[in-house]
């Protein structure tokens, strides 16, 4: 009865009805939290991409050509093609080893006190083995069930790790140590373990143990006896066997390497550190950490991590014979290396033909290098992985304009738009398949390639990304917690101020310092380009707002890769155009065409391709572009520090229509001036009146164009709306006291209009009459000043083609404090046209309401619907969001304290502008610099000393990747490495069945998991020791029975033959009776 009023209760405080219409509240890392009826729950646990924390050890799979990293906190992380990345957590940590089970999706975890497996491609646990004495040891070979785990406690055990059983069979090493080479009673306390352990390749009946106290030994698992016995006076860290078990080498924590013949039992000296000071050899490590006898083509290579010029360096050893110290070359590969692991090109032991290696180096960075080649490649990291790590050391932090804000951070930019699968396609392509030949590695060439990446979405997110390396790196961020790498471009210069990219005409336009522009686009081929220039005068020398045939042509004398573009009028973009519109007067040149080749520009390489350069007389700020019409015509609207608007037309063409040859196809693109405007002055305003945000309105209020407006917020807080194919200003209004940080358009119900333009795109711009033409303009070449009109056609059907009213468009500012919605006079605005203004009337308005071009601005003003104040903490970003399940967008904010709001802008809203929910990001006690959210849920925080991803969508709508793959054959094994011949069929020895071996122990069950995190308590935990006792108590017990049975046989058998005794006596004396009668 209780628990039904205690939901009654909660449904009435969580219905509209309810006296507060919304509520707050706050979820956890792993929680969830909602506010609202109407709207679902979401998820605010946080991701950290790529290797973000302290990394331990790596292991590669060379058949699902997939790499694992531990890192010290329990996680362990595997990662695909394109960086795309699983986890799952332990709750024993740090982690000393993993192990790829190869071709199966399972991995092998050793921490220092338990061997746990797990299923990566489920997240869940399968199995979980514990020690109360600390692992010192691990051997597991390919080929070989059994794992063999040496504790400090002196005791190998043996465990199959496919089918998960714990042998009873036990080598108690202290023990055997103490017979085989008669340690004295004194030294009988000394704690003998197992250091290292390795089996042997050909034989996997045979153990190469070193031990803590310098000994080495080699076990015969069937015989259960020491073979082979040396002793040396320095702890054995590293054992390793050759292929075929006639040699081995050990390294020491001293730093030296033996080479020992097995057979002869003779070492040899191959490695061993040089100091330059005695104080030096007592700070630094000088251990061999890891080791590995490897073979290539020709060579033996020891490969190891260890001292050389510095600790943990990791060093490979050449040479034809390993007896003769001067004959080996020493190579140093990386310094400050964690962990590697060695890639062989096939799984089987007795090969190991070393193909290349992967590093993992002390700042979380996966360096690769192939080995197979000479000379040996430099080590590079692999992009994919390492490119999501965006914290920087301290010691490598680099001068830049932001470095003082977020030493830490290596992002400057970030930036999202949503496209589809072409799009994404055609950028890997772009800046992945066909790179340039100085680039690191080859992307195809990187081992890491494994999984699947099944998306059935028609669209994706892209988040482009600009660093302090000057790199520009593009994602496909529509899943948060997974987004995968599709390439990077090294071409963008420095002191980049912003950038904008349309994802329709692949046109990239980046801003930087002194007022240069550079215009590229992103190709997938090599191309031949010829270069467009163009020059702007300063502001002194253009007339304010005019008609863009009134500025005065350049000549143009350059040769055609040098031209200094003058400002011309853009030719019709129709799809065929007329003799008339491709005038001197109002097309650019043609690219000059000559038959010899020589003349002709370079190929540029596939990539973002530097296609223009535009020279400003100030910074621009804000760039917005999208396509106009036809796929190869751009629309360039920036906006600058001085609150100038410059508005440019971008068409990219080339020359195969003259029947050129493609190796002589030239392309270009043509710079076309549109017109500038500047926006006003406001007496008393304490800030500046620089562009810091525009929106472009996608509502095609003219047949003759898709787009008419522009807003525009300033440094002082006002809001311009601009008249795009007049560049006008229409009119202006105060917003805020702060600086305007976006704009927003949204429809009635709430969503935004960019995204339905996006859907709309082709089948709009196909619909549109063939018969429009562009703005009717005057061409008096006499009189080219400011008297020119555009003649702007007033609204017609094709607006009526998206089914929208205009009276519905609403705008959405965000200034620091504040969020205001407002109502856009589009009937009015549709209806606009521009007055011709005389030469003198150049002077910008003084006052909020009051331009130049417009004289009635009461028909244009933009009423405010809603204010929401944030006085607590500053709006760092605002973006749409759409929620998956019911296909509702809302508005999210984010402030300096991470805490995200939602926002419903629908008309049915109350005012207009109604919270629906509060949700807490992870890590908000530190102070956000930069926030970005995803149209489908995405957030990407950025703070002082950290970064990390939110997936905000409930789980049931993520996409989980498929990291194994099932049915990839593994290759054959070499035939070089299987025994053959009379002499193998004769004397070869026949292989040792381990099963029969190890048959008595005890089955493992299998453990019950949530998704990606153990679940096994401290008073559920089974220990290895537990185990043995149990195992040894149960076998005392049989052996007291048995004796016991034995006993009792016996007694059984007397008392038979007692009884045979007594019938035969009693046989006996009835005979001699009768024969008495």
């Amino acid at each position: 009865m209780f628990n039904t009023l205690k939901k009654l209760v909660g449904k009435k405080e969580d219905s509209p009805s309810s006296s507060s219409p919304s509520s707050s509240s706050s979820s956890s890392p792993s929680t969830t939290s909602t506010t609202s009826n109407n709207m679902p729950k979401l998820s605010t646990e946080s991701y950290h991409a790529g290797i973000y924390n302290h990394s331990t050890c790596i292991h590669y799979d060379p058949i699902q050509k997939l790499v694992a990293v531990a890192f010290n906190n329990g996680q362990v992380k595997i990662f695909g093609q394109d960086g795309m990345e699983t986890q799952f957590q332990l709750e024993s940590s740090p982690i000393l080893k993993i192990i790829f089970l190869y071709n199966t999706p399972h991995i092998m975890v050793i921490t220092p006190h338990s061997i746990e497996k797990w299923d990566y491609n489920d997240g869940v646990q399968i199995t979980q083995l514990n020690y109360k004495n600390r692992i010192t040891s691990i051997a597991f070979l390919y080929g070989c069930n059994f794992m063999y785990i040496g504790d400090e406690s002196g005791y190998i055990s043996t465990y199959n790790v496919f089918s998960h059983f714990l042998s009873s069979y036990k080598i108690f090493v202290k023990e055997e140590i103490i017979k085989a080479f008669n340690v004295p009673s004194t030294d009988d306390q000394q704690q003998i373990f197992s250091s290292a352990i390795d089996i042997c390749p050909s034989d996997h009946n045979l153990l190469l143990i070193g031990c803590n106290n310098g000994t080495l030994v080699s076990w015969n698992l069937e015989s259960r006896r020491l073979e082979k016995k040396l002793s040396f006076k320095t702890y054995v860290t590293k054992v390793c066997w050759s292929r075929k078990g006639n040699k081995f080498i050990c390294g020491f924590f001293d730093g030296q390497i033996l080479f020992v013949d097995y057979q002869k039992q003779s070492p040899s000296l191959v490695f061993k550190p040089q100091f330059l000071q005695q104080q030096q050899q007592q700070q630094e490590r000088v251990s061999i950490d890891q080791l590995e006898l490897l073979y290539t083509k020709d060579k033996k290579i020891i490969m190891f991590r260890g001292y050389y010029q510095g600790s943990n360096s990791l060093v490979i050893i050449r040479g034809d014979n390993y007896k003769d110290v001067s004959k080996l070359g020493v190579t140093l590969l990386a310094p400050s290396v964690f962990n590697f692991t060695s890639i062989s090109t096939t799984p089987y032991p007795s090969s190991r033909d070393l193909s290349s290696v992967i590093a993992l180096t002390s700042t979380n960075q996966l360096l690769y290098c192939k080995l197979d080649t000479s000379p040996l490649q430099q080590l590079k990291q692999i992009d994919d992985i390492c490119l999501k790590k965006w914290i920087e050391n301290n010691n490598n932090n680099q001068n830049n304009n932001n470095s003082d804000n977020n030493p830490n951070i290596d992002l400057i930019l970030m930036k999202t738009y949503e496209c589809d699968q072409s799009t994404k396609q055609k950028i890997i392509e772009a800046l992945k398949i066909y790179q340039k030949p100085t680039t690191s590695i080859g992307y195809l060439e990187s081992p890491v390639s494994g999984g699947l990446i099944k998306d059935n979405r028609s669209t994706m997110q892209l988040m482009i990304t600009y660093h302090k390396d000057q790199s520009l790196r593009f994602w496909d961020y529509t899943d948060a917690r997974n987004y995968q790498f599709l390439g990077k471009s090294t071409d963008i210069l420095p002191n980049l101020i912003t950038f904008s990219f349309c994802v329709t005409t692949f046109i990239l336009a980046a801003s930087y310092s002194a007022g240069l522009v550079h215009v590229y686009q992103l190709d997938n081929g090599s191309r031949r380009i010829e270069k467009s220039f163009f020059k702007i005068q300063k502001e002194a020398e253009i007339p304010k707002q005019q008609s863009p045939t009134s500025v005065e042509q350049a000549p143009q004398q350059q040769s055609p890769t040098s031209v200094e573009q003058a400002p011309e009028q853009l030719p019709s973009p129709t799809p065929q155009p007329t003799e008339q519109q491709s005038s001197p007067s109002s097309s650019s040149p043609p690219p000059q065409q000559d038959n010899n080749n020589n003349n002709l520009p370079d190929p540029s390489w596939s990539g973002l391709q530097l296609m223009g350069e535009i020279k400003l007389d100030c910074n621009m700020n804000v760039i917005c572009l999208n396509p106009w019409k036809k796929k190869t015509t751009t629309r360039l609207v920036m906006g600058g520090s001085q609150g100038n608007v410059h508005h440019f037309m971008i068409v990219v063409s080339d020359n195969s229509c003259d029947g050129v040859s493609t190796s002589r196809t030239v392309y270009r693109a043509a710079i076309d001036y549109r017109g500038s405007v500047s926006a006003p002055s406001y007496e008393g305003a304490s800030q500046g009146n620089d562009i810091t945000t525009m929106e472009l309105c996608f509502y095609s209020l003219r047949e003759n164009d898709d787009i008419s407006l522009v807003h525009a917020g300033t440094q002082n807080g006002s809001i311009l709306v601009i008249d795009v194919p007049s560049m006008s200003i229409i009119t202006s209004f105060k917003a805020s006291s702060h600086p305007i940080k976006s704009v927003h358009y949204a429809d009635k119900n709430g969503n935004q209009l960019r995204y339905l333009f996006l859907d709309m795109l082709d089948n709009f711009i196909s619909s549109l009459p063939n018969t429009i033409q562009p703005p009717v303009q005057s061409n008096d070449e006499n009189n080219n000043n400011n008297n020119s009109t555009t003649e702007i056609a007033p609204l017609t059907n094709v607006v009526s083609k998206l089914n929208i009213k205009l009276d519905d468009i609403h705008l959405i500012v965000s200034s620091g404090n504040q969020i205001i919605k407002y109502t856009i006079p589009s009937q009015s605005l549709s209806q606009y046209t521009p007055t011709p203004k005389s030469p003198s009337t150049t002077e910008a308005p003084t006052t909020p309401t009051t331009t130049t071009t417009t004289t009635n601005n009461n028909n244009f003003n933009h009423p405010k619907e809603r204010c929401e104040e944030f006085k607590n903490h500053q709006v760092i970003s605002t973006s749409f969001l759409r929620d998956t399940s019911s296909d509702k967008q809302y508005l999210s904010v984010i402030d300096q304290s991470g805490q995200l709001t939602l926002f419903d802008c629908a008309n049915h809203s109350k005012h207009g502008l109604e919270k629906r929910g509060h949700y807490q990001l992870p890590n908000h006690n530190i102070k956000c610099l930069q926030a970005l959210v995803s149209v489908i849920g995405g957030v990407m925080v950025v703070s002082q000393n950290s970064m990390f991803s939110v997936c905000l969508q409930p789980a049931i709508f993520r996409t989980r990747y498929q990291f194994f793959v099932d049915g990839i054959n593994i290759p054959p094994e070499p035939k070089s490495a299987v025994s053959s011949g009379i002499s193998s069929f004769f004397f070869a020895k026949a292989p040792v069945n381990l099963d029969t071996v190890f048959s008595e122990g005890i089955k493992l069950p299998q453990q019950q998991s949530n998704h990606g995190r153990s679940q096994q308590s401290n008073n559920q935990k089974v220990f290895v020791e537990d185990i043995a006792g149990s195992l040894n108590e149960t076998m005392q017990k049989l052996n007291e029975r048995g004796e016991k049975i034995d006993e009792l046989s016996l007694k059984t058998q007397q008392m038979e033959s007692a009884s045979r005794d007594f019938a035969s006596m009693t046989k006996q004396l009835a005979a001699n009776n009768k024969s008495w009668f």
